[in-house]
């Protein structure tokens, strides 16, 4: 740190450089060919302060306003606040700071003229665009005191952990809006990916009806992230995985997975190998998945965007979707955008729908895929959250939401519009909310869709939802001419997420418990079903393969492992199996059978 004082022997500090970072081998230097003097780091090169017209570096507690900007030592790139509150990458046409030619990478926090937008590198390590009423955006960096942020001489902004070289995050590939020296591809593309399965294996994108979807979350990130996260997203809250901070409860099986896929974690086999986890932001990863379903006979998913994190995370997501389109293409699958409004502001959330569909409308042509699931001669988008007591929503603006998309917005924005709605949408009970304004809300959307994880417990529980809830409400949504999804799943346990909640809450039972489900809802009538969820063991209703036994589950930490309930020799694929074989039943009702398939040992 430099540092001006006053003389003894107040010795009052009167300036200070702010580079105050324990950095043993910093040095202060003058750059005779810019005339400028300036504090280096040279254990990695980067200049952390200068007498410039621009600084290098975003130091903790220091924060930019709309407008301001640091900028890249070799002065090509500069990073910052646009006035309308988008954080971005600008390219330089010269090297004095004076105006930029080329916007190269956004966070798509832009559009909000008007508004006083902050960038504020916090002193605990994360970077947040906020105002006097919210916060937008981040870089998801908390817990890495005196972190700063500097954009390098390539033009990718990173975090970086004081006193080290490590990066703690970066803009890399991911929401470059041109092709970049760091990047190989675009995050989109509107060129489809030729199918390589036989043509009498692509499934129908023109209907919902005889498909199985399942809910694919696509949200788990690892340090080791190429592009994508560069974080561990939600197989932790941000640290490495290991028995304290693990938030899954069930273990993948990764027999099938490249080395270039996974990342090391501190969790241990019982052969003393490092175990390791994947990222979803790894196309070859989503390549796998969409592979699986492919050969298991999953007709597509319903590819989860959650809105609190549209604008931080939209990159991220708007990565994992394309992995999504590019397989759902390449093995003939169907696909769709499915929001998630948990958490996000009641305020906000109906404009920042609108806006972000038609950023993937517009900006990413999703609907332009040939795997794009359509219905009712429009393409489907879910909204999953409203009516829930615990979720934002006013009833008459919703309404206006879903007139909006269904019918007020330009035709090329338009939706068959599905809602994921509480259980006790019909009777305004249990967990929807009882404004009477809701009754007619939910009978709006044209697929109704209610949520049913842990709403039963058991086989008999099944049967008696389908008896109570199910049956009623497949007559209610027919006489009112909707389309109904029923919600299915194979299990439950959230121990390692909140400890308060049983580990195995919701025992598998060798598949017999979801069997039951795809039976019921099948036998009463459905034409199609929903599967919740594809890969999500956070809450353990993960269908895709996973640790069948201890032995190939970490030493430490409770997994939820396909033995748990005493029933041997459960293979890792069984869930994705029992999902084919329900979608075989779906498709021909002479195929609908009461009792599980055998597993395959005891055939």
């Amino acid at each position: 740190n430099l540092v001006l004082r006053s003389s003894p022997p107040d010795n009052e500090v009167l300036w200070a450089s702010g580079t105050s970072l324990n950095i043993p081998n910093a040095v202060l230097s003058i750059d005779s060919t810019k005339g400028i003097a300036q504090i280096q780091n040279l254990d990695n090169g980067i200049i952390l302060w200068n007498t410039g017209s621009c600084n290098y570096v975003l130091h903790a507690n220091q924060k930019l306003t709309m407008n301001q900007f640091i900028c890249s030592p070799n002065h090509q790139y500069q990073f910052g606040v646009d006035a309308d509150g988008d954080v971005s990458i600008w390219e330089l046409t010269d090297d004095d700071y004076q105006g930029y030619t080329t916007k190269i990478w956004s966070a798509f926090t832009g559009g909000q003229e008007g508004t006083d937008w902050k960038l504020a590198m916090q002193g605990d390590g994360n970077a947040v665009l906020y105002n006097s009423v919210e916060s937008r955006w981040s870089t998801s960096t908390q817990g890495n005191p005196n972190s700063w942020l500097h954009v390098d001489n390539m033009g990718v902004a990173k975090v970086q952990r004081a006193s080290s070289t490590v990066t703690l995050w970066r803009t890399n590939q991911c929401g470059y809006l041109k092709q970049h020296p760091t990047s190989s591809s675009s995050s989109s593309s509107s060129t489809p990916v030729t199918p390589v399965v036989p043509s009498q294996d692509i499934v129908d994108a023109s209907t919902l009806t005889h498909k199985i979807m399942a809910g694919y979350q696509g949200w788990f990130g690892t340090s080791c992230d190429v592009e994508g996260y560069g974080r561990w997203n939600h197989w932790t809250g941000g640290a490495i995985p290991s028995v304290d901070t693990i938030r899954s409860d069930m273990w993948p099986d990764l027999s099938e997975f490249e080395a270039d896929e996974l990342c090391d974690t501190d969790f241990q086999f019982q052969n003393g190998q490092t175990a390791q986890l994947f990222s979803s932001s790894n196309a070859q990863t989503v390549d796998r998945h969409t592979k699986w379903m492919h050969d298991y006979g999953v007709d597509g998913v319903f590819v989860q965007r959650f809105l609190v994190s549209v604008y931080r995370d939209r990159c991220v997501r708007d990565l994992v979707l394309n992995h999504i389109r590019k397989g759902s293409e390449k093995y003939g699958r169907v696909f769709a955008n499915m929001y998630d409004i948990s958490g996000a502001k009641d305020t906000t959330l109906y404009s920042d729908l609108q806006r972000d569909w038609i950023h993937l409308v517009d900006d990413m042509g999703i609907t332009q895929s040939p795997s794009y699931l359509h219905h009712n001669g429009k393409p489907v988008l879910s909204i999953w959250g409203f009516g829930f007591e615990d979720r934002p929503g006013d009833p008459s603006k919703v309404a206006d939401l879903i007139e909006w998309f269904t019918s007020k917005a330009d035709p090329k924005y338009q939706v068959t519009l599905m809602g994921g709605i509480p259980r006790g949408w019909r009777t305004l009970s249990n967990d929807s909310k009882e404004d009477k304004k809701w009754k007619d809300v939910y009978r709006a959307f044209d697929i109704l869709s209610p949520w049913t994880v842990g709403r039963y417990r058991d086989e008999i529980g099944a049967d008696t939802f389908r008896t109570e809830v199910l049956e009623p409400d497949l007559e209610e949504v027919q006489k009112v001419g909707k389309d109904y999804l029923p919600v299915v799943f194979p299990g439950f346990s959230a121990h390692n997420r909140n400890p308060s909640k049983k580990f195995n809450g919701i025992p598998r039972m060798g598949g017999t418990f979801f069997w039951r489900q795809f039976y019921n809802a099948i036998d009463a009538g459905n034409s199609q079903i929903y599967v919740a969820m594809f890969d999500e063991v956070d809450e353990g209703t993960a269908i895709f393969k996973t640790a069948e036994t201890a032995q190939q589950s970490p030493t430490e930490g409770d997994f939820v492992n396909l033995d748990q309930d005493g029933i041997p020799n459960v293979p890792s694929d069984w869930y994705l199996r029992l999902t084919g074989n329900a979608t075989t039943m779906l498709k021909d009702p002479d195929q609908l059978i009461e009792t599980m398939p055998k597993l395959p040992t005891q055939l």
